[in-house]
Formats: C-alpha cells, sequence, structure tokens
C-alpha cells in the first residue's frame, strides 16, 4: 500500500522530541473526554524500535495492555518538514471546522490551538514546533481513539478480525483490512465530532507515496467523500503536492467511485452494535482492491502489537488471555449472542492469535472459560460486626487506588508485573470471622471418558465441563485436586497425585481414546487413592461423572468382594457426589442408599447446574446456606 523508500528528511533535534511530545498526551486524551491510559512510548533509538518491530510503523498499539507506542523517526519522515506556513493553514482549517460544531464538542481542540498560539507569542516555541505538535496531537487522538472507541476492547479486536478472516480466508489480510476499518471510524469521529482537520495526516502520506496502490486510492476517495476533502492529488489541482517529485494525477475508475460510496455507506451505518458486522462488509470491498504490495507494507497510522512478536513484552501473551476471558461465548454484535461457540471456532481465534499455543492449550482454555461463572470463585465467611479483616483479592490499579494498597507480595506471584493487570490489593470488610476457616476437601475426579461421550476437543463435551466446574472451585477453595479420566479398569489415565495447577487438571480431564466394547470403572485405581496415606491425610472428597454404566461400579468383583462393598467403606471416609447421564435406575438408588449424592440428568447439559450446585454446597458452604434460605 504505502512505499516506505522515501528520502529522509533532516529535522533538529529541538524539533520534535521525545519529552516535549510526551507532554502533549494528557492534550490529546481531552478529546476523548478522559480515557485511563498510561503515556505512549515514544522511541526513536533504533536499537529500541527494532526491538519491538517498529522499523515501518507510525504509531502501534496494545488493546490488552492499554499501552501506546509512536515511532518518532517514521513520524518525522511522513509529516516533515514542519513549516510556519503550513501552520498557518491548518490552523484556519481548524477553525473553520470548529465553526461548523457544535462549540462544547471543539472546546479542546481551540483550547490546544489558542495554547499553541500563546507560546508562539511569548517565542516559547516556533510555528515550525507548533505544527509538529499539532500533527503529533491527532496521531496521538487518533491511537486513544483505538482504546476508547473501537476496538475498545480485546475480545472486540478479536471477533472483529475473525470476522474479516472469514470473509477473506487470510488472517493476515484480515488484520489489515480490520484496521483500515477501524481507522475510519475514529478519525471520522476526530474531524466531525473535535473539528481536526485529520486528513492533513493522509494527504502527507499520500504527497510522499510514489505510487498509490488501488487499495490506497479507493481508503482515500472513501475519506475524501466522508470529510468533503481532497486528499489524491487530480489532473488539474495538485498543487498541494508539487513539492514531491513523481507525484501522479489519479482517476478513479468508475467501479471504484461505486465501491468507495458503498463503504461511506458502511461507516454512516456503523455502530458498536454492528462493528463487527459493518466491519466484514466494508472489508469484503476492500479486498477486491488489495495486493501483495500492501501486505508486505505496515498499515498507514498503527497496528495492533503483535502478541507473537519474538520481542514481546513480558506478560503481555497473558494479559490478553486474562483479557479474552469470556469468547467462549458469543459476544454482543455477534450473532446467537449469549450461545456457546463451537470450540473449534474458539480454538481458532486463540491460536490464529498466539494466546494458546495448540489447539490442547486452546481447549483447556475453552472449558475454563465456560466454568468460570459457574464455579466457586472465594468461599464465604459469615461476619460480625467489629474491626476491618481481609475479605479477599482484586486488581490495584494505579489510575484509581493509592499505592499504599499495593499488596507485592501477591502481585509478585502473578509473574511480570503490569500495572493495572498483574498487580493486586487486598480488599476488606467491616468485621471479624466467627470461624476462620473450613477445612476444604481436596477433589479426586473420575471422568467416563468412553465412546459414548464426544470427543472433548471436537465438540463441547458436559462431561468435562462438569469436571472443570468442580475442579475451579476446590482449586479456589485452596484444596488440590486430581483426576482420573476411564475407559475401562484395564484403560485409563490418571494423574500420579494431587495439583493445584487447574490447568494440568483440566488436560488430563481432555483425555480421550476410546476402545472398550463397555466402560467399567477403575476400582484398583479407587482403592489406590482412598489407602494412599500421603492422599488421605487431608479431607477428601469423590466424584465420579458417569453414565447408566455405573451399574458395573457396584457389581464387578474386587478383593474378593464386590464395588458396592468398597463404596460403602470410601463413604465412610468422606463421601462423594455421582453425576449421571441417564434416568432413574437400580444403579442410582444404591448409591443413595450407600450415602453418596446422585444427581440425574435427563441430558448431559444439565450437568452444568448440578454441578456448580453441588460443588457449592461443599466448597462454599455458607453462601449455599444463604440462598437455600432465600429460596424459602
Amino acid at each position: 500500500m504505502l512505499s516506505y523508500k522515501i528520502i529522509s528528511i533532516g529535522t533538529s533535534e529541538g524539533i520534535s522530541s521525545p519529552r516535549v511530545f510526551s507532554a502533549d498526551w494528557g492534550q490529546a486524551r481531552k478529546l476523548w473526554g478522559e480515557v485511563n491510559l498510561r503515556s505512549p512510548k515514544i522511541m526513536e533509538d533504533e536499537t529500541e524500535l527494532a526491538k519491538y518491530e517498529m522499523s515501518g510503523e507510525i504509531g502501534w498499539f496494545s488493546i490488552p495492555t492499554k499501552e501506546t507506542f509512536i515511532n518518532l523517526n517514521k513520524f518525522r519522515e511522513q509529516f516533515g518538514p514542519f513549516t510556519a506556513a503550513e501552520y498557518d493553514a491548518l490552523k484556519g482549517k481548524i477553525f473553520e471546522r470548529c465553526a461548523k460544531t457544535e462549540p462544547r464538542k471543539t472546546q479542546a481542540v481551540r483550547n490546544m490551538v489558542e495554547q499553541l498560539d500563546q507560546k508562539i507569542t511569548s517565542r516559547a516555541i516556533t510555528k515550525e514546533e507548533a505544527i509538529s505538535r499539532l500533527y503529533m496531537l491527532m496521531l496521538m487522538g487518533h491511537e486513544i481513539g483505538h482504546h476508547k472507541v473501537i476496538p475498545y476492547d480485546y475480545k472486540r479486536s478479536l471477533l472483529i478480525q475473525e470476522a474479516v478472516a472469514k470473509e477473506t480466508g487470510d488472517r493476515a489480510r484480515a488484520g489489515h483490512l480490520a484496521n483500515l476499518y477501524e481507522d475510519l471510524i475514529i478519525n471520522l469521529l476526530l474531524a466531525e465530532n473535535n473539528g481536526l482537520p485529520i486528513e492533513a495526516l493522509y494527504q502527507k502520506i499520500t504527497g510522499k507515496n510514489q505510487e498509490n496502490s488501488p487499495l490506497w486510492q479507493i481508503y482515500m476517495r472513501v475519506y475524501e467523500k466522508l470529510l468533503n476533502v481532497q486528499i489524491l492529488p487530480r489532473e488539474k489541482t495538485v498543487s498541494f503536492l508539487k513539492v514531491f517529485k513523481g507525484t501522479k494525477s489519479i482517476e478513479i475508475p468508475a467501479e471504484m467511485e461505486a465501491d468507495a460510496e458503498a463503504v461511506v455507506q458502511l461507516i454512516r451505518e456503523s455502530r458498536p452494535s454492528n462493528y463487527i458486522e459493518k466491519c466484514r462488509e466494508t472489508a469484503r470491498i476492500f479486498n477486491k482492491y488489495m495486493n501483495d504490495q500492501d501486505l508486505a507494507n505496515p498499515t498507514p497510522l498503527d497496528g495492533e502489537v503483535k502478541p507473537s512478536s519474538p520481542s514481546e513484552q513480558p506478560g503481555r501473551k497473558a494479559a490478553a488471555q486474562k483479557e479474552a476471558q469470556g469468547l467462549a461465548k458469543r459476544q454482543k454484535g455477534e450473532a446467537g449472542e449469549g450461545q456457546i461457540r463451537g470450540i473449534k471456532e474458539y480454538q481458532g481465534i486463540m491460536t490464529a492469535n498466539d494466546l494458546a499455543e495448540n489447539a490442547t492449550e486452546a481447549a483447556v482454555m475453552y472449558y475454563l472459560d465456560l466454568a468460570r461463572e459457574h464455579s466457586v470463585k472465594f468461599p464465604l465467611y459469615p461476619r460480625t460486626s467489629g474491626e476491618e479483616v481481609i475479605e479477599g483479592v482484586d486488581i490495584w490499579d494505579p489510575g484509581e487506588h493509592d499505592v499504599s494498597e499495593l499488596d507485592m507480595a501477591i502481585s509478585l506471584q502473578m509473574g511480570h508485573q503490569i500495572p493495572g493487570l498483574t498487580t493486586m490489593r487486598r480488599t476488606r470488610t467491616e468485621g471479624h470471622d466467627i470461624k476462620a476457616h473450613f477445612d476444604a476437601p481436596n477433589l479426586v475426579v473420575y471422568i467416563d471418558a468412553s465412546g459414548s461421550r464426544p470427543n472433548p476437543q471436537n465438540s463441547l463435551s458436559y462431561p468435562v465441563l462438569g469436571a472443570a466446574i468442580w475442579m475451579q472451585s476446590a482449586i479456589n477453595s485452596g484444596a488440590s485436586v486430581r483426576v482420573v479420566a476411564f475407559d475401562s479398569r484395564q484403560k485409563f489415565r490418571a494423574m500420579s497425585g494431587f495439583t493445584r495447577d487447574i490447568n494440568e487438571a483440566v488436560r488430563h480431564a481432555l483425555s480421550y481414546s476410546p476402545s472398550a466394547p463397555q466402560t467399567t470403572f477403575p476400582l484398583e485405581d479407587l482403592r489406590d487413592t482412598f489407602e494412599n496415606e500421603e492422599f488421605t491425610k487431608d479431607p477428601l472428597r469423590l466424584v465420579v461423572i458417569y453414565d447408566q454404566e455405573v451399574e458395573y461400579i457396584l457389581s464387578d468383583k474386587f478383593n474378593g468382594g464386590s464395588g458396592e462393598d468398597y463404596l460403602k467403606e470410601i463413604q465412610s471416609r468422606g463421601g462423594g457426589d455421582f453425576l449421571l447421564g441417564c434416568d432413574e435406575i437400580d444403579a442410582a438408588r444404591k448409591l443413595r442408599d450407600l450415602g453418596f449424592k446422585v444427581h440425574l440428568m435427563r441430558n448431559w447439559a444439565e450437568i452444568v447446574s448440578a454441578a456448580s450446585d453441588s460443588a457449592e454446597e461443599i466448597y462454599d458452604p455458607h453462601r449455599h446456606l444463604q440462598k437455600l434460605w432465600q429460596r424459602i
């Protein structure tokens, strides 16, 4: 799209230094009514630019970590040389546009220009410096728009790109085309609501671009129509581009003109509720004009920081994974909002964006994402009036909390420190504990992994989801878990011991390689678990997720007796729950008679509420009791 093989433009160090521009960030934030963002990283050192892979981009933004990066060298190259005449011309455009806009909306821009004029009058800066700062204010305002307007949050960013990828069949193209759409939305708001002549940035870029590709032509033609301005050179009006040798006039073909008009209509119809669909439709049009040259060049003003970058900052992947939580269900703006997303689609999103190394890691994230809203978070303890006591933990954000609230001991456990994302604080409440704690039993989960269940990595497996709810509740309550996925007494995959790593536990629950004609229970493993002194030194709870073949656990011969005999002994050591996918059968009645809790599900989807309710009863008993009282 853009050719960056242009003549380097010399700029004095006095104009456009990082220190000067850093002070303009606060002004740019006011364009959007204040936003909670860190100051940008403004770089001109080539080594540092290489570290962030920013040799070609003017700016980058990272939605997950709320960071912004600006390449000062590329900024100078694209928008310099800065002249006094250009400042006067651009200031005139600003006041002309502000006069047509509601004064309240343009107050921030008018204040900025007036402050620059005052500094010029007092000779604190020159007009050349003023115009460089005006360009930087527009660039910063544009970057802030990505955080404030579109994509706004990381989930929407992923979904927009996913929708475009489905349209183009190419994820590299999708990222490029999605960014063009997002830029159009942001720049239109900056121009119409704030009065900024944002087209000046593109006039500069176009003038220095020796060849304007078809995609760049239609993209600029859309801006011309939206803002009623001229950006592309024409046969009779190329005066504003005469300083750039080799400038050629451009004639817009009839088909391109019609397509540009269609994009204008899509942009005018765009709202936060339909960004995903409108971006997809816009990309369909732009994709007709995109070629390999466009794909090889950076996007015009910015791009999102790639999490796969070898030079990524420590902690960025973890921050992105946290921001992506919730995507296992369809989001606002998607068809079928609130419905569970297919696991294959979810795996594609996570692996394509380097949030998961492979499909198995993505599957673990999928089940934990779905389980999160149904699991115990922090157990509730009853309190009476008294002094403040610790209740739990929460995110510590430097923009919202005092530094005295930062708990570094907990924060360091989160890994690399990213303020507002991995920094933690203690939350407190008035009162004191009636009971300091209860003994959360460790959990051993046996999950049916036979052929009667779907492969949990190919389609949603409710038994795996139910297990994830139980295990996440146990770990959040301070307990450890052990998982055994079984097909038969001879074929099962068991963890060697207990763990507090929920990802490890769910990976074991994903085990699937059925072969036996009948599903039988690994009674020997159950014996080894409950007779291991290391395992049973703490309270232990049994959970079995099975179907109607559960009768085999009772009738199988074991140590001269039957499974039923051994289950009687297990019940006396801590008891457990059976979540069965069947109607009322004799085996279920026998298990109840033995003292086990039995949950029958007419279909496996009911396991979500059954697992959530029973896990809460064990690992959050006070809250569970409160809910029971509320129902009475």
